[in-house]
């Protein structure tokens, strides 16, 4: 926010998201909501959590792949998908 020359706040420059924006945040949240609640269900059914669901369904998807480009698809780093891996692996998947 800026002031005016007085030192007052001045707010009549303050954009307000329009209705759209607001509805697009909404959906989004939404849907990060109703993620975590899959994950949460998917753990507890079969002790599997969305990273490793996610690591299975590429893998499923493209074939044998290094660790490199699974993290590529997965966007993380491949530090993560071989711990992934690993637990993947412990787990006779």
């Amino acid at each position: 926010m800026s002031t005016d020359n007085s030192g007052n706040l001045n707010t009549t420059n303050k954009k307000f998201p329009s209705d759209h924006t607001k509805q697009i945040i909404f959906s989004i949240r939404r849907l990060i909501q109703a993620s975590e609640l899959y994950t949460k269900e998917l753990n507890k059914k079969y002790q599997v959590s969305s990273a490793q669901l996610n690591c299975i369904l590429i893998l499923y998807e493209y074939g044998p792949l290094p660790p490199s480009k699974i993290a590529n698809h997965m966007m993380v780093k491949s530090s993560t998908v071989t711990g992934v891996v690993d637990r993947l692996e412990k787990k006779g998947l």
